[in-house]
């Protein structure tokens, strides 16, 4: 498994490839692969979508990959 933690300002549903998965800033776990992160509406965050790669054996529940969305 690999370990993800999307950040913004408030808890927010993100989802992974169209489909929702956890909430931000608490780290996700998934398995190895790309994949593209976005936040639920309403949208007040840009970037708009972010691809991420989580490489095998690269993060850690202490270490997760992170990208941030900010507010507009």
């Amino acid at each position: 498994m690999e370990y993800l933690k999307v950040n913004f300002r408030e808890a927010r549903r993100v989802l992974i490839d169209g489909k929702s998965s956890n909430q931000t800033n608490v780290v996700i776990e998934k398995e190895a692969g790309t994949y593209t992160i976005s936040l639920v509406p309403p949208p007040d965050f840009k970037p708009k979508e972010i691809k991420v790669a989580l490489d095998p054996g690269t993060t850690g529940p202490l270490s997760p990959k992170e990208v941030s969305f900010e507010t507009i």
